[in-house]
């Protein structure tokens, strides 16, 4: 946290994006994070295996993510869904 404070300390006096404005708008995806890493530990708690373990945390994982970037309609999510369809139209 020092260090992002410091590095928006110019971004706010060039561009009024200060350390407030940056830390609301990335705080959805770190919550999210936060989240995804729990249940991470979850899974690596429960199975014991771990083979079994790190496959399954690679599969739960990312799509929990991206289930809810996509149903809180974040704003990277989205953009990446509309360059997935540009791409394939």
């Amino acid at each position: 946290f020092i260090a992002f404070y410091l590095n928006t300390y110019y971004t706010k006096r060039i561009l009024q994006y200060g350390f407030k404005k940056q830390f609301l708008e990335i705080s959805p995806y770190l919550i999210t994070s936060f989240i995804i890493m729990i249940e991470g530990l979850i899974i690596s708690y429960y199975i014991t295996n771990p083979i079994v373990s790190l496959c399954s945390a690679l599969i739960i994982c990312p799509t929990t993510y991206i289930t809810i970037c996509c149903t809180l309609r974040f704003d990277a999510a989205m953009e990446f869904l509309n360059l997935i369809k540009r791409e394939h139209e």
